[in-house]
This record gives C-alpha cells, structure tokens and sequence, in this order.
C-alpha cells in the first residue's frame, strides 16, 4: 500500500479533505492554542492524582519488542470508557400491532430487557469517579475546539431522556488509550464521525486511515476527525509518552 504522510508542520490551522461526493474523509486540525498545548499534558496527568501510569516508549523498549513478535501483542495496555451506553434500542418494525412491549417476548421465548432501552452510563464512570470528574474539569476546554461537523453529535446527544446530556458533549463516549499502540481496527458503533486527540511528550505515533491512504503525524495537542465505523485505522510506534483520547 502507499500513503501519504501529512506532517503537521505543513497545515496552518485546519486541513479539511473531501471524498468525490462532498463529504468529509479527514479534517486535520492543529488550531489549539499553544497556550493550551503547553498544559494539556500536565492536566491530564493531574486527573489521575499522581500515578504513575504514563510509560515511556524508549528505543530500548522497542527493540526488545521487536525480538519477540508477540511480546507487544501481549502486553496488557490500559483504556478506560467513560460512555453513555444504548447499545440495546429496539426498532420495533416488525413487532405485531396492539400487543403492549412488556408482553412480548424474542425468538426463543427470551424477555427483552426493557431497561437496557435507555442510556446509562458505563462502569467505569461510577468506579472512577474521580477521575472522570477530574478529566471533565481538565480537558473541557478543548472539547470546544470542535469544526461544525460535530453539530450532528451535539443534536444526538440533546436529546437524550431525561435532559441527561453529556459531560463529554458533544461525545456520547469519551476513551482513552494510555501507553498503546493501537492494531489495526474499525470501530463500528461509533455515530458518523470520531475524533482522535493526541497528547504526552512524544515523537512518532502517527494515525494511520488505511482506506484513505493517509498518515497523520499528530503532536500534543493536534486532532483529526474521520469516519472511524468505515475506516480501518490504528497508530504507529512512538518514542516517549503517549495518550490518546
């Protein structure tokens, strides 16, 4: 395959490519202020209330990856999900008329769970609180940093029951990825569009869109935005210290 590698040095503000018919392929943004920039990585290290959980990625550790192919393969990594979950909803299209939905039951005479129909948040919000309180409170600012294209997210999240919203707006799912290099992948039950924020002191880590025939070099601080349910993507080796949101 080839592709094209985008250094961040080369865009202004925003590089914003189109597919043939119009819509969005990949926007590019290193817009966030370097007022910010310089912050982000101590801020989110601050939410974790002085763990040491951010492993640096040196040459050394690479090599001696690189002599056992599984050994990066097998190294647990952490990712935690702080999400609105409502992976249940039901359609309804071919249930009969006039039967009300507590008296019906699934092929195979299983009880849908009803409650499982509405947003709830996932575990992990609730067995780190903290810690989702204190990334809400570090890192909302550059949630604003945002291109009008996540103006469809932010209708799907207000309208969620019970004028719950997000804290995370205009996300339904906030995840991050610490220490990792990602393999290869799509992420289906995203909603249209996700956006990959890079941050940690680094050099390497490029995010890969297969499809598209694209790298991104991303630094701290600088985002792109795709379509991640129909673009294989994953990011490449780095040196340092890397989070991605």
């Amino acid at each position: 395959d080839s592709f094209l590698v985008i250094p961040m040095s080369i865009i202004p503000g925003a590089l914003d490519i189109r597919n043939s018919d119009g819509s969005l392929m990949a926007l590019i943004c290193t817009s966030v202020p370097s007022s910010m920039r310089s912050t982000l990585f101590s801020s989110l290290k601050s939410a974790f209330d002085g763990l040491d959980i951010f492993k640096n990625h040196t040459v050394t550790s690479i090599s001696e990856e690189s002599q056992d192919p599984q050994a990066e393969a097998n190294e647990p990594f952490s990712c935690t999900h702080f999400s609105h979950w409502n992976r249940y909803g039901l359609s309804g299209h071919t249930a009969p008329q006039g039967v009300h939905p507590h008296d019906l039951e699934a092929a195979g005479g299983r009880r849908t769970n009803l409650r499982q129909t509405l947003p709830y948040a996932s575990k992990e919000t609730f067995t780190h609180q903290q810690l989702y309180l204190n990334i809400q409170a570090n890192l909302g600012e550059i949630l604003r940093h945002l291109p009008d294209e996540y103006k469809v997210l932010v209708k799907l999240v207000d309208i969620l029951p019970n004028a719950e919203g997000s804290p995370v707006r205009p996300f339904l799912s906030l995840v991050m990825n610490i220490n990792v290099c990602t393999v290869a992948h799509r992420d289906a039950k995203d909603f249209e569009l996700c956006l990959v924020l890079a941050v940690g002191e680094f050099t390497g880590g490029g995010l890969v869109m297969r499809e598209q025939g694209l790298v991104a070099e991303l630094r701290n601080g600088d985002f792109a935005l795709f379509r991640s349910g129909e673009t294989t993507h994953f990011n490449l080796d780095y040196l340092g210290r890397r989070v991605s949101l």
